[in-house]
This record gives C-alpha cells, structure tokens and sequence, in this order.
C-alpha cells in the first residue's frame, strides 16, 4: 500500500471519528432536561389570557422538580377574591393521573417534548354536564429567568376554544 494511500484512509477514519464524537456530544445537549424549580410571578404586561382573563393564570407558580416527578403549586385569584393554592404532583413520564371529587373527574398528565414540557389536562363536571379540555406547553429562556407557557383550550366548558399565553418571572 502507497504512503498516499495509507493517508488517506488515516484521514478518512480520523473525520469518521470526529463526526461520531460530534453526535455524542450534540445528542448529550439536546437530551438534557430543563429544570423548571422555582417560585414564579406572573407577568400581566407581557401575558396574553386570550380572552379568558387574568383568572386563566396562576399568579404563582411553585415548582420542585426531580427526576423523574415534578410537583407545581398553583395559587390562583379567581375574580379578584381569596387566593387559592393547588398542587399537582405529576410523574414526567406522560402517565395520567385521575382524581375524582363529587360529581367533578380530572385527568392531568405531563410529559417532555424536547427541552419543553407538554401538560394535557381535563375536568368533567357530570352536575352541570361540563368538560374543560386544555394542553400547555411550557419553555423556558435560555437565561432560566423567564417561563412561558402556552395553553391552547380545545372546550372551555361552554363548547369554546382559544389560546392563551401566560409568562413568568422567577423571584
């Protein structure tokens, strides 16, 4: 084998190399996980409720992620009253998790999409034969500062759909 030759296939198998290298380290970065922990403040001026109010957003998010669960505690002001908190404690695998409370069954479940997180949820009220259905998806900036997370409701209990964007500052 010619000295040419032989170079040629040493440069050949160095790029192979390198190309292979590449990939590991691009496909390591895209997989990472964003980690949404933190208390959140909504941002009314940079929000946009789609014509369902400022009550269509938690004023505060509280998040603590782990691996492989993510609790968020949302405190809501409905109609300028008493503010309410509820958590949900989800698993991040996509698993769906049901509660039933009187006539009301809800169904919440999140999942990654990417660097974004996907949350479907449902509410049916049997009484007064309602079915709220809704999907957010959740980013975060590249800074960790800034959440945003838009909701697109497929039947806002009343047979309407809509888009809403809700944007949040970490305190």
């Amino acid at each position: 084998m010619n000295a040419n030759v032989k170079k040629t296939i040493k440069l050949f198998y160095s790029g192979v190399f390198t190309l292979a290298l590449l990939a590991v380290f691009n496909n390591s970065a895209k997989s990472q996980k964003v980690n949404f922990s933190g208390t959140w403040k909504v941002d009314t001026l940079k929000s946009n409720y789609g014509g369902y109010g400022p009550a269509a957003a938690a004023v505060t998010l509280k998040i603590v992620q782990a691996k492989d669960t993510i609790s968020i505690e949302r405190t809501i002001h409905p109609g300028g009253g008493a503010a309410r908190s509820f958590t949900d404690k989800l698993p991040l695998d996509g698993k769906t998790i049901t509660n039933t409370k009187g006539t009301t069954k809800s169904s919440v479940s999140i999942k990654w999409s990417g660097r974004a997180l996907v949350e479907t949820s449902s509410f049916r009220d049997d009484k007064f034969n309602k079915t709220y259905q809704a999907t957010e998806t959740w980013t975060l900036s590249p800074d960790g500062k800034t959440l945003t997370i838009d909701r697109v409701v497929a039947n806002d209990g009343e047979g309407g759909h809509g888009a809403s964007k809700a944007v949040y500052h970490r305190v």
